[in-house]
């Protein structure tokens, strides 16, 4: 895991939580809830995935098997 984004995000309600298999991994949420986690590839504007968070479930099997790894 690496403790600097590889690639730029410029939501400021996100927050950088690690960098895995190649993507950089962000919480995304209001008010210190997480509402998605938003797993970027690229300096691409559209290239990234998000997940929204639903009853602890995060509903994209890639950032579901990144979180693990993180934890």
């Amino acid at each position: 895991m690496k403790t600097k984004p590889l690639f730029g995000h410029d939501c400021d309600k996100c927050r950088y939580i690690g960098t895995y298999n190649g993507s950089d991994l962000y919480a995304c949420g209001i008010d210190g809830t997480i509402d998605t986690i938003i797993y970027r590839h690229s300096n691409d504007d559209m290239d990234y995935e998000n997940g929204i968070v639903f009853n602890n479930r995060v509903l994209i099997p890639s950032i579901v098997n990144a979180m693990k790894q993180m934890v």
